[in-house]
């Protein structure tokens, strides 16, 4: 790619979270040089369950994050969900071979710069506020810095991405609400709990303890406009586990798959990926095994799509793969349908209601 007399040969990488260190440590084996923008500072805290499910536990893994990291940075392993609805007794439900671990993200984010860090330029406090693509370079717009040229950009600034809803990359999401805090004392298990209620409906809520008596909560709605209620929804939710809230409550819109999007790249070398390219799995709200996925699969796009000098092919395949990768994830099955009922996102499924009858049919594949 060329821009004046100069060959462009850098990449720009909006937002340094799970997507965006998987797209820079993708980036690293291209002779292409990389930077990541992080609108906020070191150790910025990010609303989210806190838990990493196995499949999320083995993209860490493919980075170089192993359990002794995990465990260094304060998180412990997990083996089970324990489902709880308004009737009958909780279900105890193993997830699989392999076990999940609860981290907390502010600590597990940091650690995944740091480990990108020494490939790739990370420029903390500095928001993109506009994008132009362009086949000569695609000029990104700072409020803190002169504006700056790349020859490929990968956006993985989370749900709150402007610019792949802008460049119509950002999946065509649903979209869902959700909000998380930490409360500490009244902490009684160790088990990951997910509670079904009327009052949570579509959605459902969680605890998910970090360590004695210290736990993450929060809800998730699966409704993009639950108005000013959704606060106090949260609180009276908090406060029927026990325990006291430490901080606010944190948290916004959810980009959730929909299977309507068909593109997440431009043919100027810009592509999404992870929250940014709506890719949160429909009947869960967990994201971070497809924001590492998608990352990784990014950054190898957009550094094919360079070292070629503007190849479109590799952008194609891209999204090609997106559409069919995660079109497979998320098909139907009977424990998505299962979920989906106890979340009150499908009434029709027979004995789904918690409580009832048939609360024995196997979850260890939802994720």
């Amino acid at each position: 790619m060329q821009t004046g007399s100069a060959t462009l040969k850098t990449v720009a990488i909006i937002g340094a979270g799970p997507a965006g260190c998987a797209a820079a440590l993708a980036l690293s084996s291209f002779s292409v040089q990389c930077t990541l923008f992080e609108c906020g500072r070191e150790g910025k805290d990010k609303a989210c369950g806190d838990a990493f499910v196995p499949d999320a536990v083995r993209e860490l893994q493919q980075l170089g994050v192993n359990e002794s990291n995990l465990t260094s940075l304060g998180g412990r392993p997990f083996q089970a969900l324990c489902l709880r609805g308004p009737v009958g007794e909780p279900l105890r439900v193993p997830i699989g071979q392999f076990e999940g671990w609860v981290v907390r993200r502010a600590a597990i984010d940091q650690h995944l710069r740091s480990i990108a860090a020494r490939n790739c330029e990370v420029c903390y406090g500095t928001a993109v506020s506009a994008l132009e693509p362009n086949f000569r370079g695609n000029r990104l717009h700072f409020r803190n810095r002169s504006s700056e040229l790349y020859a490929g950009v990968v956006i993985a600034a989370g749900s709150a991405s402007s610019s792949s809803h802008a460049l119509a990359i950002d999946g065509r999401p649903k979209l869902a609400v959700a909000l998380s805090a930490y409360v500490s004392r009244g902490i009684q298990t160790e088990d990951l709990e997910c509670y079904f209620s009327p009052s949570l409906r579509p959605g459902y809520g969680w605890r998910f303890p970090i360590a004695k008596d210290y736990a993450n909560v929060g809800i998730c709605l699966f409704s993009p406009s639950p108005g000013p209620r959704l606060r106090s929804i949260a609180t009276e939710f908090a406060r029927s586990l026990g325990g006291d809230l430490g901080k606010p409550w944190r948290g916004g819109l959810v980009q959730l798959w929909s299977g309507e999007g068909a593109l997440w790249h431009r043919s100027e070398g810009i592509v999404s990926c992870g929250d940014a390219a709506g890719l949160v799995d429909p009947s869960s709200g967990e994201g971070l095994s497809a924001a590492l996925r998608s990352g990784w699969e990014a950054g190898q796009a957009v550094g094919r799509f360079v070292q070629s000098c503007g190849d479109v092919r590799a952008l194609g395949a891209y999204s090609a793969w997106m559409r069919e990768y995660f079109t497979t994830r998320y098909a139907k099955s009977t424990p998505r349908d299962f979920w989906d009922a106890w979340c009150g996102m499908d009434r029709s499924f027979e004995g789904s209601e918690p409580g009832g009858t048939k609360a024995s049919v196997p979850l260890a594949r939802v994720q």
